[in-house]
C-alpha cells in the first residue's frame, strides 16, 4: 500500500506543481487546474475509504478528470507555446511510430527480463494491490452493457489522447525547462511565461534523470513499473529535445499508449490501467 500513497501523491503534486508554479502561480493556472487537484483528493479518498466492491464513486471521479482533462488541453492549446513556435516543423511520424512501439515493448516486456535475472518474482506484472483490477474489469462492473461501454471509451479517450498531451506539455515541455533553468544555468527573459523562455532544445542530463524519476514514480502499480517508467521517460525526453518539439514526444506517447490499450483488452490485466 505504500507504493500505492507514494503513486498518488506523485501523481497530485509533480506535475501540477510544476506547471502551476512554472506559469508564475497566476490565477489562470490556478483556476484551471484546481479541479484537476480536487479530482485527484476524490479518487485518493474514494479508494482509502470505499470497500473494493464500491466502485460508483471512483468512476464517477473518472468520468469528471476526463471533463477537467479535457479543459486543460484546450487551456493548453491556446497558450503562448503554441501560438509562437512551430510545434509542427519537426514532426517525424516514422520514428514516432516506431519508438511509440518499442516504448509499449519496454513496459510489457521489461518485467519478463528482471524475471530472467532474478530481480522480480513473477514473469508477468502483478497489481500492487487487489482494487485497481477489479476498477477496470468490464466482467466485474455491475453497470449495465452500455454504461460499461461509455466507461471504457472514456477511459480509452483518457489513456490515448489526453493524458499523453498533458504530461508531455507538463512534465517533458514544462518540467525540462524549469529543471534545465535551475540546474544548467540557462537564463529567461523573465516574461509572465518565464520558464517558456528557457530553451528546450539542448540536452541538460540532470533535468532528464530527475523528470524522469519523478515520472516514474507516479507509475507504481505493479514491481518494477517504475523502472519502466523512468526508461520511458528518458527515451521520450531524448525525443522532445533532440526533434526540437514536443510534437513528437506526444505521438510517441499516443502510440505507446493505444499499443498498451490493444494488450491490455486482449491479455485482460486491466490493472495497467
Amino acid at each position: 500500500m505504500f507504493k500505492v500513497y507514494i503513486a498518488w501523491l506523485m501523481q497530485l503534486f509533480y506535475p501540477t506543481v510544476i506547471c502551476i508554479v512554472s506559469t508564475g502561480w497566476n490565477s489562470a493556472s490556478c483556476a484551471i487546474y484546481l479541479p484537476s487537484i480536487l479530482i485527484t483528493v476524490a479518487e485518493f479518498f474514494c479508494f482509502l475509504l470505499f470497500p473494493v466492491s464500491v466502485t460508483n464513486g471512483k468512476h464517477l471521479c473518472f468520468i469528471m478528470r476526463v471533463f477537467a482533462s479535457t479543459v486543460i488541453c484546450v487551456w493548453w492549446l491556446q497558450r503562448r507555446l503554441f501560438q509562437t513556435t512551430n510545434i509542427f516543423q519537426y514532426i517525424h511520424i516514422w520514428s514516432s511510430l516506431f519508438l511509440g512501439f518499442f516504448g509499449f515493448l519496454l513496459w510489457v516486456v521489461l518485467p519478463f527480463l528482471l524475471y530472467l535475472i532474478g530481480l522480480q518474482r513473477h514473469p508477468r506484472p502483478q497489481p500492487t494491490n487487489d482494487r485497481v483490477p477489479f476498477l477496470w474489469n468490464p466482467s466485474l462492473m455491475s453497470y449495465n452493457m452500455s454504461l460499461k461501454m461509455i466507461l471504457l471509451g472514456m477511459k480509452m479517450f483518457h489513456s490515448v489522447v489526453l493524458v499523453p498531451f498533458i504530461e508531455e506539455v507538463q512534465i517533458r515541455n514544462l518540467g525540462f525547462r524549469f529543471m534545465t533553468l535551475w540546474l544548467c544555468g540557462q537564463s529567461s527573459t523573465g516574461g509572465s511565461d518565464w520558464v517558456l523562455d528557457v530553451s528546450l532544445y539542448k540536452f541538460c542530463w540532470p533535468s532528464i534523470i530527475i523528470i524522469s524519476l519523478g515520472f516514474g514514480c507516479c507509475h507504481l502499480r505493479y514491481e518494477f513499473e517504475w523502472l519502466a517508467g523512468f526508461l520511458y521517460g528518458v527515451m521520450i525526453q531524448v525525443v522532445a529535445v533532440k526533434d526540437r518539439s514536443i510534437v513528437n514526444a506526444v505521438l510517441v506517447h499516443i502510440v505507446t499508449n493505444f499499443c498498451l490499450n490493444v494488450y491490455i483488452f486482449i491479455s485482460r490485466n486491466f490493472y495497467l490501467w
